[in-house]
């Protein structure tokens, strides 16, 4: 099997945004999102569905909204946001030179909504070979990938994590 027939699972929301949703619009993101049924998609698919704004989760939940139902997964996001002021702005070029030194390949990176040039905001999303499905193990995962990169978000890596969209070009990584 190719890299390009390769299926993920993942849940998305039906609905897509053309920018950042806020307040009350998060909230049914949640909902729609995590109720919706689980799907094996192919990283084009995936791509084209991040890239009309739609919000996905990459831990497959059953039975209820909350990390308690989560049952495996196999994609690992890590958010960049370069909040922290007394660190050096991390631009997608350093993460993916980060990438290579430590041997790792994203699957798909992304500017998120509220990427600017000047403050570089966007996802790396890593691939395991097969669905993870011992809590340890993606606690583990979930806490180490962002760990590779200055400037991550490293409170995103709870089981019950939603992920929005972008109104921006999605890269499928080939290396």
């Amino acid at each position: 099997m190719t890299k390009e027939e390769k299926r993920y699972p993942i849940q998305f929301d039906s609905k897509g945004y053309n920018e950042k949703p806020k307040g009350k619009e998060i909230g049914g993101i949640k909902i729609r999102t995590q109720s919706s049924e689980p799907k094996l998609l192919t990283l084009r698919e995936i791509a084209n569905l991040i890239q009309t704004g739609h919000s996905f989760s990459p831990g497959i939940l059953e039975g209820g909204c909350s990390a308690i139902h989560w049952t495996q997964q196999q994609l690992f996001p890590v958010d960049v946001d370069n909040e922290d002021v007394n660190s050096p702005i991390l631009t997608i070029e350093k993460a993916l030179d980060i990438c290579k030194e430590c041997r790792i390949s994203p699957v798909i990176y992304y500017k998120s909504f509220s990427h600017t040039e000047e403050k570089p905001k966007f996802r790396l999303i890593f691939a395991m070979r097969k669905p993870v499905e011992m809590e340890e193990r993606r606690e583990f995962l979930a806490d180490t990938f962002p760990t590779l990169f200055p400037q991550s978000d490293t409170s995103c890596v709870n089981a019950d994590r939603i992920y929005f969209g972008t109104n921006k070009e999605v890269n499928i990584y080939d290396n």
